[in-house]
Order: C-alpha cells, then sequence, then structure tokens
C-alpha cells in the first residue's frame, strides 16, 4: 500500500493511501482506517486468517469453524459478517496473547471469541483494536461467549 505519512507532534504516523483512505502506522506497518481502500474479504475456508481492518463475510458452510483474526491495532475497527448457515463459529488471536473483551461485560477477557446459534446466517460483529493485544467486541448479537 503506497502512502502519503505525516509525523504528529506527538511523534505518531497517519496519513493518505494511493487509493484515498486514511491509514495510521503501528510499530510493524501500516493499517487502513477508512476509505476507498478498505478491504472486503470473503471466505469460506475454516483456520483463513482475516486481516485487521475492513469487513469479511464469512460463507463457511461448515457445522463448526475457526478463524483467525490479525493482532489489532489501537482504535482500527474490523466487522465481521456471517452469511453462512453455521451453528458455531470460533475466532482467535494470531497470538496467544490476544484476547478479545466485552467492553459492556467488563471483564478480563477470553483467548477466543465464539458465536452459537441454530442458524448464525445474520449475525454480525464489530471489533476495535484497544491495543495491540486486545479486541473491544463494540457490537455483536447476543450469541457471543467471550
Amino acid at each position: 500500500m503506497a502512502i502519503d505519512g505525516y509525523r504528529s507532534i506527538h511523534g505518531r504516523i497517519a496519513g493518505f493511501t494511493s487509493s484515498g483512505g486514511l491509514a495510521s502506522r503501528d510499530s510493524s506497518a501500516y493499517v487502513q482506517m477508512w476509505g476507498d481502500g478498505m478491504a472486503l474479504t470473503t471466505t469460506s475456508t475454516g483456520g483463513a486468517t482475516l486481516s485487521n481492518s475492513g469487513v469479511s463475510i464469512i460463507q463457511s458452510s461448515a457445522t463448526a469453524a475457526t478463524f483467525l483474526v490479525a493482532a489489532p491495532v489501537l482504535g482500527v475497527s474490523k466487522e465481521i459478517f456471517i452469511v453462512s448457515s453455521a451453528s458455531a463459529l470460533t475466532f482467535g488471536g494470531t497470538s496467544t496473547a490476544t484476547v478479545f473483551m466485552k467492553i459492556a461485560a467488563g471483564t478480563a477477557g477470553s483467548t477466543t471469541l465464539t458465536l452459537t446459534d441454530a442458524n448464525l446466517a445474520g449475525q454480525a460483529i464489530i471489533l476495535r483494536g484497544l491495543s495491540a493485544t486486545q479486541w473491544g467486541v463494540v457490537h455483536g448479537s447476543t450469541v457471543i461467549q467471550a
């Protein structure tokens, strides 16, 4: 992703991507925060790794499947939409240090996020990076177990 970056007086780097989106730099790479270049990925393969920003659509026909979510970046959102009729989906981090926290619950968090229901089609999850190791569950249906 080509980017024109600018450093703030606080040392943070932000800039615009070649497609016009706003991007921020974490310790290892630029992550697009919004704009035309946001990633939309569709996957049906259990075990696939989802990006840590943009929108992902899960179309897995497996009864139960597990997916990985790349490490969070502070303030960056990730949206996951389920269009399959799976009865259980589990999301984990690409590192054992990554935790998913239900923001309203105030709990310590869990290394996995599980959705269970007779039919998960139509469910959605919105995650927000709270740190380099914590995903906050900003929005999600009542079928989420973290």
